[in-house]
C-alpha cells in the first residue's frame, strides 16, 4: 500500500509528540474544523467512515488535514481494534447505536468525532485507557461516558458530550458542528484581543507612572 507523505504523520502522533508542549486552543479548533470540513464533504457525498479517528487524520504543514481510512492496518494501531463477531472493531469510538445494533449512520459518524475532539484536548490519549475493550462497550452501554480531560474548554466539552447523546437524533449534524467550532474560535480570539489590550494598557499605565 502506497500513501502521500505527510511530514507530521498522523495525529495521533502529533498529539503525543508534542504532550509535554503547549498547544495553542486556536490550532486544536483549526485542526478540528478542518476534519469537520471534510465530514461535511463525505456526508454530502453519502459516505461514511465508520472509523474516524486521530489516528485515522494525517497532517501536513500548517495543520493541512486529510481523512483516511487507513489505521486498522498499521501494526502500532492493534490494540484500538477488537474482535467481536469475526470483525476488527474501533469499539472506543463507536456509538451505542453501532456497538449494540450494528446501525450506522452519519449520526454515529459524529459520536466518533466527538472522542476525536476528546483525543485532541487529551493530547493523544487512548479513549477509556485503562479499561479492557469488553469494559468499554458495557460503560457505553451504562452511559459512563469520557470525562472532561485536564485543561479543556468546559465549552469544548459541552460540544464533544452533545455528540454522545444516546438517541442519535439528538446529536448536531456536521454543519451544527461547525457553527458551534466557529463560535468559540470567534469567543477565543476576541477573549485574547481584550487579554492583549489589558496588557497593553496595564504597561502603559505602570510606564506614565514611573
Amino acid at each position: 500500500m502506497i500513501n502521500e507523505y505527510l511530514n507530521h504523520g498522523d495525529l495521533h502522533e502529533y498529539l503525543t509528540s508534542q504532550r509535554m508542549k503547549s498547544i495553542d486552543l486556536p490550532d486544536f479548533l483549526l485542526i478540528a474544523m478542518q476534519i469537520v470540513s471534510g465530514m461535511i464533504y463525505l456526508t454530502e457525498q453519502d459516505i461514511l467512515h465508520n472509523d474516524l479517528a486521530a489516528r485515522n487524520i494525517l497532517l501536513s504543514d500548517n495543520f493541512n488535514v486529510k481523512i483516511t481510512n487507513i489505521a486498522r492496518y498499521r501494526r502500532k494501531y492493534h490494540f484500538d481494534y477488537y474482535k467481536l463477531a469475526h470483525r476488527c472493531l474501533p469499539v472506543r469510538w463507536m456509538s451505542i447505536e453501532s456497538l449494540l445494533s450494528g446501525i450506522y449512520s452519519q449520526m454515529s459518524d459524529v459520536w466518533s468525532f466527538g472522542v476525536l475532539l476528546w483525543e485532541i484536548f487529551a493530547h493523544g490519549q487512548q479513549p477509556y485507557s485503562g479499561q479492557t475493550n469488553p469494559e468499554v462497550i458495557e460503560m457505553i452501554r451504562d452511559r459512563k461516558l469520557l470525562l472532561c480531560p485536564m485543561n479543556c474548554p468546559k465549552q469544548i466539552y459541552v460540544l464533544m458530550s452533545s455528540c454522545w447523546q444516546e438517541i442519535s437524533e439528538q446529536r448536531p449534524s456536521f454543519h451544527e458542528l461547525m457553527t458551534c467550532l466557529r463560535q468559540i474560535e470567534d469567543k477565543s480570539t476576541t477573549t485574547t484581543s481584550l487579554i492583549d489590550d489589558e496588557l497593553i494598557s496595564t504597561r502603559n499605565s505602570i510606564q506614565l507612572a514611573n
